[in-house]
């Protein structure tokens, strides 16, 4: 496979009723619409982790190298990330994208704004994803969602610390979770958008040993499952469990959920970096 996917991602022309879907690693995916809007979400594409904390470098060598460089995302007309942490707003990743792509439009947290502002990226084409709608173009229009890592945290005015984004083509639902654990009113809310055709969830897990050394974790696998059977879901594409060896786990040893008050069980997918997979609404 070749792993530079630009040229697959310029050239290809996604059907009516349909996305196609690019993995980039981590919580990073790359979307095309039936409109060929390209959108990013939480691309990270660099080192920064390991080269903001020199220290912990072998702790955050990625496990794979990006399978397109930020220079060359010339396509991008929307970036959304979740939250401030590096391997979600990266602003290494940032910077050379929002060069690469002038037409490129940026929505994220006002934490992650203000993180990146830190960091000496120009944010002025930064915008806060408010918790509801905050996009609307053609058939998409995009939700935001809070998330909980591990608590929710929402200020009136600034609005969540921790976000997760539900994309609605005209009844075509795609849900992106960021980094969250399994927490009340999650299922209602993803309930209100149901049917959700595929769901992009974090789920690396949590354990104390992790947490000793102040590594937040995620869902588990049987967790994943519950969102997707409470939201109608086809296809989990896995996220949060490649980048960095320390901080993934082996889903085969994960327990999982059946429910037989669905007639189709849930699939999940571990979508490789630059792989590619174009989902049709049925």
């Amino acid at each position: 496979m070749d792993r530079n996917i630009a040229n697959a991602i310029r050239k290809l022309e996604v059907e009516p009723q349909s996305i196609a879907v690019w993995g980039l690693g981590q919580m990073g995916i790359c979307i095309k619409d039936a409109d060929q809007r390209i959108t990013l979400i939480d691309p990270i594409l660099s080192n920064v982790v390991a080269e903001t904390f020199p220290e912990n470098a072998a702790l955050f060598k990625r496990e794979f190298e990006p399978p397109i460089t930020a220079d060359q995302v010339d396509f991008a007309d929307l970036i959304l990330c979740t939250h401030e942490h590096l391997d979600h707003a990266d602003p290494l990743t940032l910077t050379d994208i929002l060069h690469a792509s002038p037409q490129a439009k940026c929505y994220t947290t006002h934490w992650a704004i203000q993180s990146l502002a830190e960091s000496g990226l120009d944010t002025g084409r930064f915008e806060v994803a408010m918790p509801g709608k905050f996009y609307q173009n053609g058939q998409l229009s995009i939700h935001s969602i809070p998330s909980a890592h591990y608590d929710l945290e929402i200020d009136p005015q600034k609005g969540s610390r921790w976000l997760g984004f539900v994309f609605d083509w005209s009844g075509l639902r795609f849900y992106h979770s960021g980094d969250t654990i399994l927490y009340p009113g999650l299922i209602d809310t993803l309930k209100s958008f149901s049917p959700i055709r595929m769901m992009m969830l974090a789920v690396n897990g949590r354990d104390a040993e992790r947490e000793a050394m102040d590594i937040v974790g995620n869902l588990h696998l049987s967790e994943a499952y519950e969102l997707a059977f409470a939201a109608e879901t086809e296809n989990i594409l896995i996220g949060h469990n490649d980048l960095f060896a320390f901080n993934s786990i082996n889903l085969v040893k994960q327990p999982t959920k059946t429910d037989s008050t669905h007639a189709h069980q849930p699939l999940y997918i571990e979508l490789q970096p630059g792989q590619q997979m174009i989902y049709r609404k049925g």
